[in-house]
């Protein structure tokens, strides 16, 4: 968009084509972060257990980061949220419960964080990544009300970088099946 008027200056055009001839899901964008000191986006594609990096300047993709959680798995991870810091990017999966760890120069997977049940945002700050997870750590019994919302309170959780990189799990093997 341009700032000044709000209308689009042009098109990055992803994925399948929906619609009511087309039962595919489309990709579902659901979390945006610029990569410092670039013209480059990185998008979730949801439906699709990716990560996409755009040029804003061209409007080309440069690359995509595989998030399945193993080759030729059925989408499910949702990834839903995005962080950058110092050369990784962090990818929150919904789905699985987890964020992934990319090495932004390779676009290599370098391990998985688990975390509290269904990760929804990341913020990279100085030392740490903060992930907020909605459903939080999980519940007992509903004695009160017949409304799950009641159960679920959501958490806050902080991860230092150096525990990250002392302890980060390693990716799944890619050829794993299921």
């Amino acid at each position: 968009l341009d700032a000044r008027n709000l209308k689009p200056l042009g098109r990055v055009c992803l994925g399948p084509t929906t619609g009511p001839d087309n039962p595919d899901p489309g990709i579902h964008p659901t979390a945006l972060v610029a990569l410092p000191d670039s013209s480059r986006v990185v998008f979730t594609a949801s439906n699709l257990d990716e990560a996409v990096e755009v040029d804003a300047r061209t409007r080309k993709v440069v690359r995509t980061f595989d998030d399945e959680p193993w080759t030729g798995a059925p989408p499910g991870g949702y990834p839903d949220a995005l962080a950058v810091h110092a050369g990784r990017l962090y990818v929150a999966n919904a789905g699985n419960d987890d964020i992934a760890v990319f090495d932004l120069h390779s676009g290599r997977q370098l391990g998985l964080i688990p975390t509290a049940w269904y990760p929804t945002s990341l913020a990279a700050g100085p030392g740490a990544l903060y992930v907020t997870a909605a459903k939080g750590l999980g519940s007992g019994p509903n004695l009160r009300h017949q409304w799950v919302g009641d159960m679920m309170h959501g958490v806050l959780q902080r991860l230092s970088y150096a525990r990250i990189d002392r302890d980060l799990p390693p990716p799944r093997p890619r050829g794993l099946g299921r």
